[in-house]
């Protein structure tokens, strides 16, 4: 019986065998590209394009020259891949013609961490490495991750933790093998130590104590320690180590240098091009309000825990010359370790607005010390204060209050506390009730009066950062607002300038308490 010939599939011209052919090809090919992610991670051209992506493309630029670097972002961004990315680069010595960031041009340690064994597991190694695989029986990786799957070398796993890497080889472009080990803050400081580092990346904020370690670590190599994450934990240390103002200078700002070692990139929704406007306004709407900020922006959460949530730029006045006829005040808060805080505020009765025109901060300086700089200012403006000024000093015996009114500061006569006490749903507030204090001051700010004047960046520093965590105050770089507090409960004692009033020669005298 003849052989029957290969007939040609209908459509396709291809006969069965070369159609199965086919299927494989191009089954490999994506097995392949699969295999190697990271060749074709930020291209030079397309919708993913590199140009389109200049936080990323600033971070990885300035490992050149800093140390520490913080990529600050919103969800959805791309931070995490842009971690795997450069991790995977300096692990391999896989760098793009493009790069512009630090180089290594022989094998590395590092190290890659996450919060719980679990995540570090979940996010952090498939990133890198790819699916879990338990094919004929032996543990391994799908090879699927950024590190390209043919540089995976030998791994060990980590004991009591189904299908984490514990270590894990990865061949290096100029021979030899860079050594990966997985971590989690779960772990503790003390799993950090040891060690040297050529570099680490934590990807989710660390606690403070953990980061600092991995500093350590990375010190005698000269190496580089980067994290990436979204900041819903509001204004941690480790937040303040990059952003110490509580906002970044300038809200549009690419990115900022924080110290000859530190660098922070900060992105958001807008900075992507992958997240069309539908994508962004679902996920807004799916958002608390309090949240709305960080998961968008990268800005830290304050929200639902912010004592003031008002916009800086609704209360900003820029300065002027203060008329004569307003009465001024200024109020202290006494601290040591803490600085101790000056805030004047001048009253424009007429229209019941605020103005805060100058502030001050000291740490460890005496009454005798902080007294000239408050004289200064004008001698004449009563000077506000807390309970605590009722408190005696060791080593004369005399009140706090007493020791700056021997330095000839014109303090009021009794503690900062309101003319009467007060009702709040029937029940009494205290005179000096601080929750009364704060609502008086936020009230005024939502009804435009209560006013700041724009250079007084260490009020605004402030103003940013203050805020609750489980309903309590914060008691965190809180001196300036603790004395606008008293200088607001305390208004009715501000006073106009003595007459007659002149103004003062500046050759005679550096400050001008009519200008503020």
């Amino acid at each position: 019986m003849a052989a029957v010939a290969a007939r040609p599939a209908a459509g396709t011209g291809l006969t069965r065998e070369q159609r199965l052919e086919l299927l494989a090809l191009l089954e490999e090919k994506a097995y392949r590209k699969a295999r190697r992610k990271m060749l074709g991670m930020f291209p030079e051209s397309g919708k993913h394009a590199r140009m389109l992506y200049p936080k990323h493309m600033q971070f990885f630029e300035a490992g050149a020259a800093y140390r520490e670097r913080c990529f600050m972002a919103g969800n959805r961004i791309g931070k995490t891949e842009g971690g795997a990315y450069e991790t995977t680069c300096h692990l391999t010595g896989r760098y793009p013609d493009w790069w512009t960031g630090r180089r290594f041009d022989k094998p590395v340690k590092f190290w890659a961490a996450g919060k719980t064994n679990e995540t570090t597991r979940d996010i952090v190694q498939a990133k890198l490495l790819g699916e879990i695989t338990h094919a004929s029986g032996r543990k391994g990786v799908t090879g699927t991750g950024m590190i390209p799957g043919e540089d995976i070398g030998s791994i060990t796993w980590k004991q009591g933790v189904p299908d984490m890497v514990d270590t894990v080889k990865i061949k290096h472009a100029s021979g030899g093998w860079s050594k990966l080990g997985f971590k989690s803050y779960q772990q503790g400081r003390g799993s950090f130590e040891g060690t040297e580092q050529d570099g680490v990346w934590l990807d989710e904020e660390p606690p403070i104590d953990i980061y600092g370690e991995c500093l350590i670590r990375t010190a005698t190599t000269g190496g580089l320690i980067y994290i990436t994450f979204t900041p819903l934990e509001g204004m941690s240390e480790t937040v303040m180590a990059f952003l110490p103002n509580g906002l970044p200078d300038a809200k549009d700002a690419v990115a900022s240098k924080v110290s000859a070692s530190k660098y922070l990139v900060m992105a958001g929704w807008n900075d992507v091009p992958h997240l069309d406007e539908k994508t962004k306004t679902e996920l807004l709407e799916a958002t608390p309000p309090y949240l709305r900020e960080a998961r968008s922006k990268g800005y830290p959460v304050l929200g639902s825990g912010r004592i003031f949530p008002v916009d800086e730029e609704a209360i900003k006045v820029q300065s002027f010359t203060i008329p004569d006829s307003w009465p001024r005040i200024c109020a202290l808060d006494f601290g040591w370790d803490h600085p101790s805080a000056m805030v004047w505020i001048a009253w424009d009765r007429d229209n019941d607005i605020i103005y805060v025109y100058d502030c001050l901060r000291v740490r460890e300086t005496t009454p005798k010390d902080q007294a000239p700089l408050i004289i200064s200012r004008a001698d004449w403006i009563p000077v506000a204060w807390p309970h605590d000024g009722l408190n005696t000093e060791k080593g004369s015996g005399e009140q706090l209050a007493e020791l700056y009114r021997k330095e000839g500061v014109n303090m009021l006569w009794e503690r900062a506390q309101y003319a009467e006490t007060g009702t709040e749903d029937g029940a009494k507030v205290s005179r000096s009730s601080v929750e009364a204090g704060l609502m008086d001051m936020l009230t005024r700010m939502q009804t435009g009066k209560w006013k700041v004047f724009a250079h007084l960046h260490d009020w605004f520093q402030e103003f940013r950062l203050y805020h609750r965590k489980d309903g309590k105050i914060v008691k965190l770089k809180d001196d300036l607002m603790s004395a606008s507090r008293y200088g607001t409960m305390m208004l009715r004692y501000a006073a106009t300038p003595p007459v007659p009033t002149t103004r003062i020669d500046p050759s005679r005298r550096k400050y001008d308490w009519r200008v503020g």
